[in-house]
């Protein structure tokens, strides 16, 4: 993931943060659909577009870090779906008897 950032950026969750989290929502957006929002003002005050466009606000950047974070909750989801496929609640013994 370094590697796909600029150091020290600013934009960066820590992986333990990850983690240690109970849930994770993505939000799964196209890279051109992220650049479009970036333009029309949605993800940086106007002033900063052109050299978020210049450095990191690349097609391949972003397609990489997609494709990293649709990993990430890929192999995040696996247990979980596992579980869920067992019942919530146990019926009751009384539920069960038919007099």
């Amino acid at each position: 993931m370094a590697e796909l950032t600029a150091p020290g950026s600013a934009e960066t969750v820590p992986d333990a943060v990850l983690a240690s989290a109970d849930d994770v929502v993505l939000i799964d957006v196209t890279p051109d659909s992220l650049i479009e929002r970036l333009l029309a003002g949605k993800v940086y005050p106007a002033e900063r577009v052109q050299t978020a466009l210049n450095n990191f606000f690349k097609i391949e950047n972003l397609s990489a870090l997609r494709e990293v974070a649709l990993r990430q909750v890929r192999r995040r989801s696996r247990p979980s779906a596992t579980r869920r496929r067992e019942p919530l609640t146990q019926p009751d013994a009384d539920a069960r008897s038919v007099s």
